[in-house]
């Protein structure tokens, strides 16, 4: 897994206190995960969450889909040697309540899919079966999410309009001392183990206080995991995936080797 290589960026900041307490020279095993959670760590429908082996958690039916099984039974599989579903775990531990309130909403978009076809929780599991437009928004936030939090809407606004020189570097003093990023997608956390310049999340934008800024990290990560649950929890929100606006995580003031103008030039990254 590499982990000391992924402790060196701040993408991993929300992880560090897990990842501190695993092995860095391999994929940790469920056991190891289990090892870490707390009393919070619930599935949308408020089981305790356990990870397990693929072959505890095969899909034979409707009720074993990943998040229909997540929801019914708290069983999240953690595959032997994937960086994947171990940073899924990860992202489990650091932002409960937004990945019970991912999930929540998975299984009411499946159970209204289920019952407008007549199906039953024993029907035959279906891979092909086409997801819909907020299933689609959960999913891309779950693998590729960040919050970004800050106390200027003007900054925000800038992310909105794929402002990119403009916020990172004309307003770059601005977004260190005003925004707070978090990275909760773990498809996003998997591919900055090998980080390249176009490496893109989809943001979820929070207003916050200004006092939120001097919280120390541990509590900005608590308060934003609530904040961005409510938002997900919220029926009207996550309707599509144009709600969520790209953000060429690369360019965060720190993330990379981007003290420089030019860096924002790359018309192929930045656009």
């Amino acid at each position: 897994m590499s982990l000391p290589g992924a402790l060196a960026s701040p993408l991993y900041d929300p992880l560090r206190e897990w990842l501190g307490n695993l092995p860095s020279d391999r994929i940790p095993d469920p056991g190891e995960f289990n090892a870490l959670l707390h009393a919070a760590v619930l599935s949308g429908g408020g089981v305790p969450i356990r990870f397990v082996r693929p072959d505890v958690a095969r899909v034979r039916t409707y009720a074993d889909q990943f998040e229909v099984r997540t929801y019914l039974r708290g069983q999240i599989p953690v595959r032997e040697g994937s960086a994947h579903d171990a940073f899924n775990a990860l992202a489990w531990l650091a932002f409960p309540r937004t990945k019970a309130a991912i999930n929540r909403r998975h299984f009411a978009e499946l159970e209204l899919e289920r019952k407008a076809r007549g199906g039953g929780e024993g029907e035959p599991f279906s891979p092909d079966a086409k997801r819909s437009a907020v299933r689609d928004a959960l999913t891309l936030f779950d693998e590729s999410g960040i919050i970004v939090a800050s106390a200027s809407a003007e900054l925000l606004e800038l992310i909105r309009l794929r402002r990119w020189k403009p916020l990172f570097w004309s307003r770059r003093a601005d977004a260190q001392r005003q925004m707070r990023f978090f990275v909760l997608g773990h498809a996003l956390h998997e591919k900055a183990m090998q980080a390249y310049k176009g490496m893109t999340a989809r943001a979820l934008l929070l207003a916050v206080p200004a006092s939120f800024l001097d919280l120390c990290a541990t509590t900005q990560r608590e308060w934003v995991d609530q904040q961005a649950a409510g938002r997900v929890r919220m029926p009207t929100s996550l309707g599509s995936t144009q709600e969520l606006p790209p953000l060429p995580v690369m360019g965060i003031p720190g993330w990379a080797d981007n003290c420089d103008p030019g860096f924002y030039d790359d018309a192929g990254v930045f656009r």
